[in-house]
């Protein structure tokens, strides 16, 4: 009989059970007292990207977050004072299609898609489709620096 596989799982059911209590408690009471654990800076940008992606979908959900800034797209010379609850609700649209847009994105980074570029492609004598097929769910390294730029003029008026 091969006692490899055995004390294999021994082994491994052991390190399961010293563990233990750092998942139970010690992670926990770190989220609790500081807003994040040790296990969440292991990784801390798909963290990050999971926890914005969240936040966008309830943004998306409730409504909430900075409209005024989503007026100019509607009419660029529009002012605040001018701007009609048909104004507001299209203004309401655009911020809510975009919270969705860019939540998706990050929550594929936070499910552990890979950004790709045109250059791997290349390199790896593969369509976009073919890189999808074989290595699943990716993000194309085009729609992660848009998101990342519109995350970041968009970062202040993210209130509720």
């Amino acid at each position: 009989m091969d006692w490899y596989p055995i004390r294999w799982r021994l082994a491994s059911a052991g390190r399961t059970i010293r563990r233990l209590p750092k998942v139970l408690f010690v992670y926990p009471w770190q989220r609790v007292t500081r807003g994040w654990s040790d296990r969440d800076s292991w990784d801390g940008g798909s963290y990050l990207a999971g926890i914005a992606a969240d936040i966008l979908n309830r943004y998306a959900d409730t409504n909430t977050g900075t409209k005024s800034s989503y007026l100019y797209e509607v009419d660029p010379n529009l002012t605040l004072d001018a701007a009609t609850n048909e104004d507001w609700d299209k203004a309401n649209a655009i911020q809510v299609s975009q919270y969705r847009q860019h939540a998706a994105v990050l929550a594929r980074y936070h499910e552990g898609a890979d950004i790709y570029t045109d250059r791997m492609l290349e390199v790896m004598k593969m369509t976009e489709q073919e890189y999808l097929d074989k290595f699943g769910p990716g993000i194309h390294e085009s729609e992660w620096k848009a998101t990342m730029a519109w995350l970041g003029q968009n970062l202040e008026g993210m209130w509720d």
